[in-house]
């Protein structure tokens, strides 16, 4: 999807209601996150880049054998014998 949009002297611009409804703003008050690079502006919400950031680490987690969790437990056992040993 491409969009003409007018930028005013302020700065300001008005995301039309097919962008908006497809990032799921439309109709109620929204705060929208705006990244810049290589002369590209790309528009997202905060709740599409969380479920990115989940997707990513949910990725990153099933490719470990060990769960995070797991070797957490297993650390603090560990550091719990130690002390319990007097050292």
């Amino acid at each position: 999807m491409h969009f003409d949009v007018a930028v005013s002297e302020s700065g300001r611009l008005v995301i039309p209601v097919a962008l908006r409804r497809r990032l799921g703003i439309d109709g109620r008050p929204a705060r929208v996150l705006f990244r810049a690079g290589q002369g590209e502006v790309t528009v997202t919400t905060r709740a599409r880049q969380l479920r990115r950031a989940q997707q990513v680490l949910a990725q990153l987690a099933t490719k470990s054998d060990v769960r995070a969790s797991d070797e957490l437990i297993r650390e603090r056992r560990a550091e719990a014998r130690r002390e319990s040993n007097g050292g």
